[in-house]
């Protein structure tokens, strides 16, 4: 059978499934569902009005990243963040995102590279402000375990290595493998057009710090979103342990296996927290981070159907 895109989709959900039942079955579902019935309204509430500042950011982060090569409004950025979010739904580990690569394209005419590669960058400056979150919390425990310290060094890894490849030449790189021909020429093209992209962000120095600072600003959002799903269950978790532990869950659920991260986000929580709370209240608060992926994909889908509804211009007509 030929693998395509129907495939691995189907994967996806079998995965999904698979990971959810398995985890599940060992968790006495009557009781967690009473946990649920019995959460505290406010606490969710404020939770999902952290989707508003989260949009804003990430809409903010977006527009910066793009502006050496469109000239959009914020609104215009949200619609297109949000319009990516809904894509999720289509694709396990968040690569739905890369629709905004297409539409950056279409509606303004980007070069498909650069458009590419600022979706590329958004998914490094993610993992980048995680893992200054993820540090923090590990150096604001008093007492560290030696997986703390795997934690802690991964985390300081991955921040290292975007610092140095936001800043490394990556031209002499390409220079010296141009004219090399094959996939040696194919590469240059990827590392020059990465090269030319960085450097239109440097040559703003302010908007790159701005660029930083949102990138971590939207993890902390995030972080504090999935922290009250404690107290809504009420299961108040310290905040330290809850930002050293929490983004361990979160990058769990980036591997690119399950449908938004489920099953493999569950597990994380219920091996990371079982020493805070009981097994019901850890499957509880796993079902209300993936009840707001699925919110969260699901406020895309009004922007998805503006974005793929739009008359073509003109110029596409015509080809």
């Amino acid at each position: 059978m030929k693998w395509n895109g129907t495939g691995a989709k189907v994967l996806a959900f079998l995965v999904t499934f698979g990971i959810l039942f398995a985890v599940y079955s060992k968790v006495d579902l009557t009781l967690v569902l009473e946990r649920l019935a019995d959460a505290r309204f406010s606490y969710l509430l404020l939770a999902l009005l952290l989707f508003l500042p989260q949009i804003w950011v990430s809409a903010r982060r977006w527009q910066l990243l793009t502006s050496g090569f469109r000239r959009a409004s914020l609104g215009e950025s949200a619609c297109l963040v949000l319009a990516g979010k809904a894509l999720n739904v289509l694709v396990p580990s968040k690569l739905g995102e890369l629709g905004k690569a297409y539409f950056l394209r279409r509606d303004y005419n980007a070069d498909s590279s650069q458009a590419v590669l600022a979706v590329i960058l958004e998914k490094v400056l993610n993992i980048a402000g995680l893992s200054v979150v993820l540090l923090v919390g590990v150096f604001s425990l008093k007492t560290r375990d030696s997986a703390l310290w795997i934690e802690a060094l991964i985390g300081a890894g991955a921040l290292g290595i975007t610092i140095v490849g936001l800043f490394l030449p990556l031209d002499k790189a390409a220079e010296f493998l141009s004219g090399r021909g094959g996939r040696w020429e194919r590469i240059a093209g990827v590392l020059h057009a990465w090269d030319s992209f960085l450097k239109s962000l440097r040559k703003q120095p302010q908007d790159l710090l701005l660029i930083l600072g949102l990138s971590i600003l939207v993890w902390i959002l995030h972080l504090l979103q999935f922290y009250l799903f404690f107290p809504a269950l009420n299961q108040p978790v310290p905040i330290g342990p809850s930002m050293a532990l929490l983004p361990l869950a979160i990058l769990a659920g980036m591997l690119p296996f399950t449908i938004g991260g489920m099953g493999t986000r569950d597990t994380a929580i219920l091996i990371l927290f079982a020493s805070y709370a009981e097994p019901s209240i850890l499957a509880g608060v796993g079902l209300l981070c993936s009840l707001r992926h699925w919110v969260d994909s699901l406020m895309g889908v009004p922007f998805l159907y503006r974005c793929t509804a739009r008359s073509p211009r003109p110029d596409e007509e015509a080809a």
